[in-house]
């Protein structure tokens, strides 16, 4: 049975970036537009994700600077 988690009901927008660059850039073009953004590196639990009370999310991965098989 899959667990089911509730998300903020401000929590709008989620990105995930192949790196920390791009994904760092994104959050600061949203947090400059007044959207409360929170920046997660790497794979963390859909529970801690839900459990956010901002507007947006941007997750970080290193996909661009890992083996094309390792990358997911």
């Amino acid at each position: 049975m899959k667990t089911r988690y509730r998300m903020s009901s401000a929590f709008r927008f989620a990105a995930f970036a192949d790196d920390f660059t791009g994904g760092s850039d994104l959050a600061s073009m949203l947090a400059s537009q007044g959207i409360s953004t929170v920046l997660v590196f790497g794979s963390r639990p859909v529970s801690l994700i839900a459990s956010l009370s901002a507007q947006a999310v941007v997750a970080c991965y290193k996909s661009r600077s890992i083996p094309a098989a390792e990358a997911r």
